[in-house]
Formats: structure tokens, sequence, C-alpha cells
């Protein structure tokens, strides 16, 4: 249900502080002040909030591309005066912008006693501006505190890809069953032997056709056939022509390394931590391997279960992770086995602190709450 609200949002680089607002007021209108370099950020607030399940009429008012205290002001009195206009309770968001914009948009909800809030996303909180009287039908307590987690609930991963211009296919965590994130952690043990691995990729490459029998690690079959990756008749294992990956390729896949995005996956699960996990991200030409939400806060991890690991890798990852959810998601390479030279770990531990990439290996992929 939408309260009768006029909402007036800076709009800048950052969506977030739109999103959420707009999610926690539910308002009858918004009215966006926008600077030309940020127009076409409207639309992937919009998208986003109707991913929420917020919809409402809005319109723009535009302003020059660097203005002054006096034109913000301007502009936001116009838009309060608006917001009147349709017999609705203007409420100004001053968060966003440049601090310019925000004092003028901030002094001109003082000006009229209109109440104004900023959305802190860092400290995951509203603040009222203390401009004006929120309306009676909002509890104010309820929304500095219990509005802000409501409207978090709400935040899953493909609002914040839409808030950031990104709409992609992607396949949520819970559409697989427990038995293959135990598959994925018994693999994990395994593959730490190389000639193990190597072994078990061979012998399922070799028998894709499910015509010949398997001979793998009786802890791999239990798993595996509980899992339905395998089947057993006569006491003898076969590949099911029923299994979760039906495809070739995908299942092959799956023992080659997409194993270890399931291993990741079921220790992210295992925290209940998150409110979203997605996997096989895709967008354009890119993949990205797991997006999990926790809060308002986008977290991107990238899998590399190879022999091969290069410093590059983190670069990478700090790249794809700043152009899906900006300055403020975590970021995570998970590597099954690293070679932990005294030399390696200096430069990994370098440009960890450069790009806010952590490198997980091993030990720390199992007990990752203590990273997160």
């Amino acid at each position: 249900m939408q309260n009768q609200i006029a909402l007036i949002q800076i709009v800048s680089e950052q969506t977030m502080q739109n999103v959420l607002s707009l999610i926690a007021f539910k308002p009858a209108k918004v009215i966006y002040l926008i600077t030309k370099p940020v127009e076409d950020r409207v639309e992937w607030i919009v998208k986003a909030t109707e991913q929420a399940g917020v919809s409402c009429q809005y319109e723009k008012i535009v302003m020059k591309k660097m203005p002054a205290i006096d034109e913000s002001f301007r502009t936001t009195f116009d838009a309060i005066r608006r917001g009147k206009g349709c017999n609705l309770t203007p409420i100004v968001n001053f968060t966003g912008g440049t601090k310019m914009i925000s004092i003028g948009a901030y002094s001109a909800a003082r000006e009229n006693k209109v109440p104004s809030v900023y959305v802190d996303t860092e400290r995951e909180c509203f603040i009222n501006g203390g401009t004006g009287n929120m309306p009676c039908n909002l509890n104010l307590d309820s929304l500095w505190d219990e509005t802000f987690r409501k409207s978090n609930r709400k935040i899953t991963v493909p609002v914040i890809l839409r808030a950031n211009g990104i709409q992609g296919e992607m396949y949520s965590a819970l559409a697989y069953s427990n038995e293959i994130y135990k598959a994925a952690e018994c693999l994990f043990t395994i593959y730490q032997d190389n000639k193990k691995r190597d072994g078990i990729i061979a012998e399922i490459r070799n028998k894709l056709s499910g015509k010949d029998r398997l001979i793998l690690p009786r802890q791999l079959m239990e798993t595996g056939i509980k899992a339905g990756f395998f089947k057993c008749e006569n006491d003898k294992c076969f590949i099911s022509s029923n299994n979760p990956f039906s495809h070739d390729r995908l299942f092959l896949s799956f023992f080659e390394g997409l194993w270890l995005e399931f291993f990741v996956m079921g220790q992210l699960i295992s925290t209940n931590k998150f409110s979203d996990i997605q996997r096989g991200v895709k967008y354009l030409a890119k993949e990205w391997d797991i997006l999990a939400v926790d809060s308002t806060k986008l977290y991107f991890f990238s899998c590399k279960s190879g022999k091969n690991f290069e410093l590059s890798h983190i670069y990478e990852v700090a790249n794809d992770a700043q152009s899906l959810g900006g300055r403020f998601t975590k970021k995570y390479l998970c590597c099954h086995r690293l070679n932990k030279s005294i030399q390696l770990m200096e430069n990994i531990r370098k440009l960890e602190e450069i790009t806010g990439v952590k490198v997980l290996s091993g030990d720390d992929l199992m007990h990752i709450t203590k990273f997160l």
C-alpha cells in the first residue's frame, strides 16, 4: 500500500540509498533531482524497486552538471511545491550527489519545514534530518530501526544488480539439493591429492555414456548416488542419465571445477548470514561465479579450482566486483589449493591491501565465517 508521500530524491552514481528509501517509504510519487550524467540511473532505480515489489509514479527535474547550493535549493524548493500541489507530504532524501547538492536540498527542506532523511548504507540506518514532522502514519521509532531491517529483506542479488544497470541470468543456491553440496564437500577433501583428482576426472570423462562401470572412491560413490550423479545396479556404479546436470559438458564441469562453487555456496548457506545467494550470473559476455547479499551489502566470490594461480586474478576480481556493486562490495578469490611460498604470500597480502580482495584457500574455506 502506498503512503501519501512525495519522495524527493537526489540521484548520483550510487543508487542503493534511493532504492532503500523507496522500499521503506512506499511513496505515491517520486521526484528525482538529477544531472544529465546520471539521468540513466533513474531507470535503474525504477527497475530495481519494481524487482523488490515497489512501484509508483515519478518525474525528473534536471539540474546543471555541477549545480551550486542555490540551484539545488531552488530545485528542491520547486519539487516540494509540486509534491504539495498533489496533496502529498514531501519528504526530502538528501543522500547522494555532491555536498553542494545535498546542502541545498537539506536547506530547502528546513526552509519549508518538511521532513527529510539521510540513508546511511554503510552503518545501515536511516537518519532523521529533523527539518519537519514525519506523517503520523509513519511510526518514527519503527522507521529508523525496524523499517531499515524490513527494507533489507527485499534486497536481493537481482535488485542490487538492477540498481547498477545490470539484468542478468542466474541460479539460486536454493535450487539445488543439500546432497549436491555434500558431494562438493566430499570432492574438496578428496581433491587435496592431485593424483586422485586427475584420476577421478579421467574416469568420469571416459565413461560419460553411462554404460561403463565407474571405479571411484567409496565415499564419492555414496555421496554421488545420494546427489543423483550416479546410480547403483548390482553393486556397480554408473553415471545416472537423470543426474542434476544432465548435459554431458555441465556434468563433467562439476567434477572438473564447478564443484568448488558449490562447496563455497554450501559454506555460505551454513552461516545463515545471507538473505540471497546466486551462482552462474551471466551478463553480456561476462559470467560471475557467486554473488550473495547480507543486508544491503553485495558479496562477490570468484572460484579457482585449478592448479594455476596468477596474481592477475586478484585484479580481475577487484574490477568485476567494482562494476557490480560499487566500492562497498566485499570481494573474495577462493582457491582450492595454493602454493603458499613466502614470496607468493607476501605479494598476495600486498595486493589484498591495495584491491580489498581477500584470497581464501584450504582451511580458510572450511572456516569462511571469520573472513566475512
